[in-house]
């Protein structure tokens, strides 16, 4: 048998290698019935290449890979492959003759068949193709195929199986794992690559459109890229960019004193020298093309190689020439922080990168007993000293969590802050990564507040539930108390008559329960009661049938809890209640019986379209879901029919509350429910998920949704990068959604005229605040709204128009207003940018100004002279 072994797995090898050809072919035939054929002449050239190199067990008796080959091939690339790759392995055989062609062409027929068959079955489907689903293929197929050997003629088929049987069930089932990883791989690295290819349009759209300035140049300062803005900056084209160096006499870069830059301050020269980048370089573009220079902020950064060589320079630039003048506005700002921080309520710490505190608000000095003249520069691990509530062991660092993960971080429930003078405070709150205009992280800001009082009310209120558990979770149509140790039971005169018994007609042995639950139910029964016999805490709950006084039976939902134990710990006594949840088993029947009708058509649909019930005991599952299940929470539809449980275990801990709370409004209010959240899931990790559902009131009380949960995380991912480009942009920016609701302020709308997110919560607001003159308001609305429906009529730009904004302290700022549409899965968001030119219009006025005294003047002259 080892001899035979070694052969097969030399020709099942060759079969491996010559697999991996196919990534190549399915990476350049996109098309379905080339990229078939070509599949099919790749998987059949291997089959004949098989049978070219077989085990041979006597003239025209040979045994190959042809079975693994084409059964793969049926079930990766469907019938067209199949077809091509049959053809060529019968032809090929059937050349070979021999007492074992019959046997070999049955081979191939079974083989790329089960493979077809299979593909109906999972790749049609959208089965994912794990390693044990390709294991029972090969088995499948190889167990066919030594059936097949009895096909053999005069006796030879026994003599084969007893020589071959067993190594081609061990090594061919093995080798089909194998190669069905393989292309598995590679047809998930293909969709990597499409993803990638879809990403790389994505953003590079959005850098063309992006309000900054952007252009890379190569090692010798040359210019390789180059954006819109840069070009609009710059006065060139790209065309007529592209090439040119850093010492080019197409423009000349000025000091912030007005004086010709050197050549060595010139943002490349500074970055592809040194591979050190930098931010906010003020300069002037000076350009022959207009008199006065075009002042930008500039940021520049290295792109190096592995070893560290400076290979590219990006150079970003945004336009401030018309904010050159309000640079006394920034102290202002700070200054402005510097208040709002001294006022708010909650406690304030920022660190640095390496974690020392650079900024405290009072609150954070009274919480911690440090002032802020000797916190300043301290680790934030002396300052804020915290430790677990329930252990007294040392909290994990936020500041270090948050610089790890780049992500806001909540601190632990049940949290300590032990400060200097000894006094300790139960905490809550989170720590959030301080970015930089590049989005790189330069600190950690810390908001904490006291929640001692709220803790101690919140131990008061758990240690009075845990009086009333029992109670609470007891409450039911028919109570019973055992008594362990005697086997003697009281049954209350509600559990008896809701099975139809007289008082006197059940007694008191503990075997007046166990006597009449359905036998199917009975060893469920058992089972869920002995974890908590032997020590677990809490109630038991588990549902069950039980005989009634007339033969029928009735659904039990029975709930029990060991309220006394001896000193081993060995149960005296457990109570509990049965209630009868006849109607509502029935009623899950009725859905059952529609869940057939909904699978075929629910499961075309991406995502999952699914059925949540919310009982009024609190129990929750899904009665229907599609196969989607199996991808959205990584569990299958069978698992959380009965028990959603599954589902909730793969919430994000920080999301888990709001998708409860959005349940419990749902049910409550009958509204439709909306949640965007995060899973945590084994395969996939962290995602987003999207949900939307409808629910109804149900006869027993129960609450019903249908609603569909659909994979958003690279919607999330792009919110996110948008977020932060949003943030630190210097051009005031707002989002409003479709309802006229204002979303998100950015801060430099803030700081250009006053306003904060508490200002204007909607549109209406911002309409009667910004533009307080009725007639002046009607016509702004007006002109907004004309341009917004012909963008959406032609599908063309929003066209920008310029208007006076009244700011919140009073003062008027002239500024180009102009929108863009955001599509999200809620509908329409407006992203509205407001460029303010309120001084470029200072100095047109006094030029105009200007010229009118010349002009007067002159005039003046020459009355004189006539006179």
């Amino acid at each position: 048998m080892i001899p035979a072994l070694l052969e097969l797995t030399y020709n099942l090898t060759l079969l491996v290698a010559l697999s991996l050809i196919s990534g190549f072919i399915r990476q350049r035939r996109s098309h379905p019935v080339w990229g078939g054929i070509l599949q099919g002449l790749l998987f059949g050239g291997a089959a004949v290449i098989g049978m070219m190199k077989p085990l041979v067990l006597g003239p025209g008796l040979i045994f190959d890979g042809r079975s693994v080959m084409l059964s793969l091939c049926g079930l990766f690339f469907g019938p067209v492959a199949a077809g091509v790759a049959g053809g060529m392995a019968l032809l090929y055989r059937m050349s070979l003759g021999g007492p074992g062609v019959h046997m070999g062409e049955l081979v191939i027929a079974s083989s790329a068949l089960l493979g077809l068959v299979f593909h109906q079955q999972w790749i049609r489907r959208g089965q994912p193709l794990t390693a044990g689903r390709l294991w029972r293929l090969g088995l499948l197929v190889h167990a066919v195929m030594v059936l097949l050997m009895l096909t053999l003629p005069a006796g030879t088929g026994l003599v084969v199986i007893k020589r071959l049987g067993l190594p081609i069930m061990l090594a061919y089932p093995l080798v089909t794992v194998l190669i069905g990883k393989v292309l598995t791989s590679q047809e998930a690295g293909m969709r990597s690559v499409l993803a990638l290819k879809e990403s790389e349009t994505k953003y590079r759209t959005l850098v063309d459109n992006l309000l900054t300035g952007l252009v890379v140049h190569g090692a010798d300062t040359s210019i390789l890229f180059s954006n819109a803005t840069a070009s609009v900056l710059l006065g060139l084209s790209p065309d007529q960019m592209a090439g040119k160096t850093a010492p080019d006499p197409c423009w000349c870069f000025l000091q912030e004193d007005g004086l010709p830059m050197p050549l060595t301050d010139y943002p490349v020269n500074r970055v592809l020298p040194s591979g050190e980048g930098f931010q906010g370089q003020v300069l002037g573009i000076s350009r022959p093309d207009r008199p006065e220079p075009v002042w930008v902020l500039c940021n520049a950064y290295p792109v190096k190689d592995d070893q560290g060589r400076c290979l590219q320079a990006v150079i970003t630039f945004v336009d401030i020439t018309e904010q050159k003048q309000a640079q006394a506005n920034l102290a202002a700002s700070e200054a402005n922080l510097a208040i709002t921080l001294h006022s708010i309520g909650d406690a304030v710490i920022a660190t640095d990168t390496t974690g020392r505190i650079t900024r405290m608000n009072p609150t954070a000095e009274r919480l911690t007993a440090w002032p802020m003249a000797d916190a300043l520069g301290q680790p934030l691990t002396d300052v804020f000293r915290i430790i677990s509530a329930e252990t007294r062991n040392p909290s994990v660092d936020p500041v270090q969590a948050v610089l790890a993960h780049g992500e806001v971080v909540g601190l632990a429930n049940h949290t300590l802050l032990l400060a200097k003078d000894g006094q300790e405070y139960q905490i809550a709150d989170s720590a959030a990564p301080i970015r930089d205009a590049a989005g790189q992280i330069v600190g950690v800001v810390l908001v904490f507040s006291d929640v001692t009082e709220e803790y101690r009310l919140a131990e008061t209120l758990r240690e009075s539930e845990e009086r009333w558990k029992f109670a609470i979770e007891g409450a039911g149509d028919g109570l019973w108390d055992w008594n362990l140790q005697s086997g003697k039971a009281f049954f209350s005169p509600r559990y008896k008559s809701m099975l139809g018994f007289a008082e006197d007609e059940i007694g008191d042995s503990a075997d007046e329960w166990t006597k009449r639950i359905h036998p199917e139910d009975a060893p469920n029964v058992l089972a869920t009661l002995q974890p908590y016999m032997e020590g677990k805490p809490g109630a038991a709950e588990v549902e069950f049938r039980m005989q009634c006084k007339d033969g029928s039976w009735m659904w039990i939902l029975g709930r029990g809890m060991v309220v006394q134990r001896d000193g081993d710990g060995k149960p005296l006594r457990m109570i509990g209640t049965n209630s009868d949840i006849t109607e509502r088993k029935q009623a899950e029947l009725e859905l059952d019986r529609s869940h057939s009708l909904l699978t075929n058509l629910t499961n075309l649909v991406p995502g999952v379209v699914y059925q949540y019930r919310l009982y009024q005991d609190g129990h929750s599952a899904f009665p229907y879901s599609s196969v989607g299940m199996n991808d959205i929470y990584e569990v299958s539809p069978e698992e959380v029919r009965l028990d959603a449980t599954p589902v909730f275990g793969r919430l994000h801990p920080d999301d888990y509350d709001s998708v409860a709370e959005a349940i419990n409004h749902s049910a409550l209010t009958l509204e439709e429910f909306y949640s965007e959240f995060r899973v945590i899931l084994p395969r996939q990790g962290l995602r987003w998920r999207w949900s939307q559902a409808r629910p109804q009131r149900m006869e027993d009380g129960s609450t019903l949704w249908h609603g569909i949960i659909l994979d958003i995380t690279e919607r999330k991912q792009s919110e996110s990068q948008f977020q932060a480009m949003f943030e630190v942009s210097p051009i005031p920016f707002a989002l409003n959604d479709a309802q006229g609701e204002i979303t998100l302020l950015n801060p430099a709308f803030t700081a250009s005229f006053g306003y904060t997110a508490h200002d204007l919560p909607n549109l209406e607001s911002w309409w009667r605040q910004a533009y307080p003159d009725p007639d002046y308001r009607a016509w702004v609305v007006s002109a907004w709204g004309e341009r917004m429906a012909r963008a959406e009529h032609d599908g063309s730009d929003f066209e920008p128009f310029e208007v006076e904004i009244r700011c919140r302290d009073g003062a008027s700022r002239s500024v180009i207003a102009t929108s863009v549409e955001l599509k999200g899965v809620q509908g329409a968001t407006h992203l509205v940018a407001l460029y303010d030119i309120t001084e470029r219009k200072r100095n047109e006025e006094a030029v105009q100004e200007s010229n009118q005294r010349m002009q007067l003047a002159s005039d003046s002259a020459h009355l004189a002279v006539w006179d």
